[in-house]
């Protein structure tokens, strides 16, 4: 079996490998994982699951955006008001993302796009859950950032 990865960690540190690229490695070695399974016999309907295969690529895509914005908020040398930005950005990008989804151009997730030269894509339930995820981003660090807002027009004076 010919394959870019010669083998999987079997446990790693978490600073080193996060589940996002652990996500990553999975989906880079799919076919290969799929062909292995098949070689020994082992069953697993859901690799041939069509939704399934699209959730599993969603959840990369969307979780590698978040570890972005995670390690944009953990940037050294941040002020509150930077944080802030960077947070109401990633809720603006949030709406691109629905609406890049909405019209299945997948130019921000780039495993659907992948995907999608296979297979037809269900849109409607990725962009009820990129809603859903910014209405969350929006309800639990909303109170928190009410009180940066004063120091944000503050910060135009």
């Amino acid at each position: 079996m010919d394959s870019s990865y010669k083998d999987l960690p079997l446990h790693s540190a978490v600073r080193w490998l996060s589940c996002g690229k652990a996500l990553e490695r999975l989906v880079g070695c799919f076919d290969a994982i799929k062909a292995f399974l098949a070689e020994k016999g082992q069953d697993y309907p859901e690799l041939e699951d069509e939704k399934w295969v699209v959730k599993l690529m969603f959840l990369t895509d969307i979780t590698g955006h978040l570890n972005e914005l995670n390690l944009k908020l953990q940037g050294a040398g941040q002020t509150v008001l930077d944080m802030f930005d960077t947070w109401k950005a990633f809720v603006g990008k949030l709406a691109v993302f629905s609406d890049d989804v909405a019209t299945s151009t997948f130019r921000y997730f780039s495993h659907l796009r992948e995907l999608s030269t296979q297979h037809s894509i269900s849109t409607a339930e990725i962009c009820k859950y990129i809603s859903k995820l910014e209405s969350e981003f929006t309800t639990r660090f909303g109170e928190v950032w009410t009180h940066v807002v004063f120091l944000d027009q503050t910060r135009q004076l």
